[in-house]
C-alpha cells in the first residue's frame, strides 16, 4: 500500500542540493523499506543510510517517518 502512495517522483524543491543516495534513500523510506532494507538495496552499510536518513530529517524539518512522508506527498 505504501508503495501506490509514495510519490513517483520527488518535487525538484524538496529535493534541492541533496546527493543521488540521499534521493534513492529518500524514495525506499516512501515507498516503505526499513533503513536495513535500504542498505542491502543500496549496497551501503546500515550505518551510512542512518546517515543519510539524519540529513533528511534535517534538511526537511521533520522529526519522524510519518512526518518525513506527509511532507512529501503534499509536495
Amino acid at each position: 500500500m505504501l508503495q501506490e502512495m509514495s510519490p513517483r517522483k520527488l518535487s525538484f524543491d524538496l529535493t534541492r542540493g541533496f546527493s543521488k543516495r540521499m534521493i534513492e534513500t529518500l524514495q525506499l523510506l516512501l515507498a516503505g523499506d526499513s533503513e536495513k532494507e535500504v542498505a542491502t538495496k543500496l549496497s551501503l552499510s546500515p550505518h551510512t543510510v542512518h546517515i543519510h536518513v539524519k540529513k533528511l530529517y534535517k534538511r526537511l524539518e521533520v522529526s519522524s517517518r510519518a512526518e518525513l512522508m506527509a511532507k512529501c506527498l503534499r509536495k
